[in-house]
């Protein structure tokens, strides 16, 4: 069943044109920093985009020039790992996936406790605020034991009534879209 979602979800977000996914994003972008201000938090994990993802660059810009502490993913292995980073310019592509992530240097690793609020990606949200992401566990695992704000961020498109979650799956306490902020 996930499989087959997997599928159709990829499917139809590739269908999103380049203009439709900046307009969206940046709609976006301006519900998730209304939260965060709401919250009054400052240490903030974000994933970095990929081509068909709600794409963050502009608010991980914003939130670094308004002196935030803003860390960022890189797999190691089947995990996540985060880093601390202070720009887009310092950054590699160096995995299977082609991600971004950052690069590594001994003063910039964190625990993922250290972040106050994490933003998601997913394939797919429900509702509920339930996340189906690519298959292979990372945010889960990443997020299993993580007692911080975790927000799922994604375009109205992936939004569906319910999904079918397992006991490894990791509820988002927030789901924010272009039109939308569940909670």
């Amino acid at each position: 069943m996930k499989k087959e979602l997997r599928k159709k979800a990829i499917e139809e977000r590739s269908k999103i044109s380049e203009e439709y996914r900046y307009i969206k994003s940046l709609l976006i972008i301006e519900k998730i920093l209304t939260l965060i201000d709401s919250l009054g938090k400052k240490n903030i994990a974000v994933y970095l985009s990929m081509k068909e993802e709600v794409d963050l660059d502009n608010l991980i810009k914003l939130l670094i020039r308004n002196h935030y502490k803003v860390m960022a993913p890189r797999m190691n292995k089947d995990v996540l790992d985060f880093y601390y980073i202070n720009d887009l310019d310092n950054l590699e592509i160096d995995n299977k996936y082609k991600i971004r992530e950052p690069i590594i240097n001994k003063d910039n690793k964190i625990s993922i406790n250290c972040a106050d609020i994490v933003l998601c990606p997913g394939l797919l949200f429900d509702y509920e605020r339930n996340r189906l992401g690519y298959g292979k566990g990372y945010y889960d695992k990443a997020l299993k034991d993580y007692k911080g704000i975790k927000i799922g961020v994604c375009f109205d498109i992936q939004l569906i009534n319910n999904l079918e979650i397992d006991d490894n799956d990791v509820r988002m306490d927030y789901v924010i879209t272009e039109t939308k902020v569940l909670n």
